[in-house]
């Protein structure tokens, strides 16, 4: 789903978008005012840099492996806003660009206190938080991916999910 998708649910959602190195390259209204930072003050900086500087190391480890598995994780997260310590419900996915391959994570939280588990779990469904991006690949592919078609590309992604060549032709 494209970012500005998101920001409809602002009030509830802690949304921010990261690149490979966990440098901020966006983020929330709700950002701002948790951090007590405008959008263009917390550009180019990290998780150190910020409020959550104690839990810096953490955030990044679940980056990684959100990264490495190519897949959404949902992280219970200890955290820190201006008003002090709160705890998140923390989805963090994969984000591609509009070429289709891979340039960070983007991240969406939930304060847990200030949302009640049936409202995350409403959210969670409309904004198709945990439905699947087909068209993710591997780092080290994204030089040779430029140079498959698409439906190579598919076939590729179906392949390194350990689908059979039988199970890659019937599902295209």
């Amino acid at each position: 789903k494209p970012i500005e998708s998101f920001f409809g649910y602002g009030d509830k959602l802690h949304i921010c978008w990261k690149d490979f190195d966990s440098t901020f390259l966006g983020c929330s209204d709700l950002v701002e005012a948790e951090t007590g930072l405008t959008a263009s003050n917390i550009i180019g900086l990290n998780d150190r840099d910020l409020i959550w500087g104690a839990r810096a190391d953490q955030y990044r480890e679940d980056e990684l492996a959100v990264l490495n598995s190519r897949s959404t994780r949902c992280i219970y997260e200890l955290g820190k806003t201006v008003e002090g310590e709160v705890t998140f419900l923390t989805f963090k996915t994969p984000m591609t660009g509009s070429s289709g391959l891979l340039e960070g994570v983007f991240q969406i939280s939930f304060v847990l206190k200030e949302n009640s588990l049936p409202e995350v779990t409403q959210l969670i469904n409309q904004l198709g938080i945990l439905t699947p991006n087909s068209m993710l690949f591997p780092l080290s592919n994204q030089k040779v991916m430029g140079k498959l078609t698409k439906r190579e590309q598919e076939c590729l992604f179906h392949l390194s999910h350990g689908e059979s060549a039988k199970g890659i032709a019937r599902l295209l």
